[in-house]
């Protein structure tokens, strides 16, 4: 009795496309490398991407203006109280005995708010 072998290739589903998913793979890994490194060399600041941001949106334009009004109330507040200089005179022009400046009464006074707390 003679026996004869056939040689049949039977791929299962899986793996049928396997030989064309490695290349693939590869050539897809080479083709990543280069955009990061041209990623990384053109690196975008935080202040950059807000300058971007306010430039496309012209909504978020207020947003500066509200911080400058901040700034300038906190400076504001930090202003101490002034000090107030007065002066009063009285019976300045006098008559008899008293005329002209012999019968002058003056007060100076220097005033400010105090502040508590």
């Amino acid at each position: 009795m003679k026996l004869q072998f056939k040689s049949v290739l039977v791929m299962n589903k899986p793996l049928r496309f396997t030989w064309l998913g490695v290349p693939l793979a590869i050539l897809w890994l080479l083709s990543i490398t280069p955009v990061n490194a041209a990623q990384k060399n053109d690196m975008l600041s935080l202040s950059e991407a807000v300058q971007q941001t306010l430039t496309q949106h012209p909504s978020l334009q207020v947003f500066p203006i509200r911080q400058q009004q901040l700034a300038a109330q906190k400076q504001t507040a930090n202003l101490k109280p002034a000090y107030v200089l007065g002066v009063e005179v009285e019976n300045v022009a006098g008559t008899g005995q008293l005329s002209g400046v012999k019968s002058l009464e003056t007060s100076v006074s220097l005033s400010s708010v105090l502040e508590l707390g």
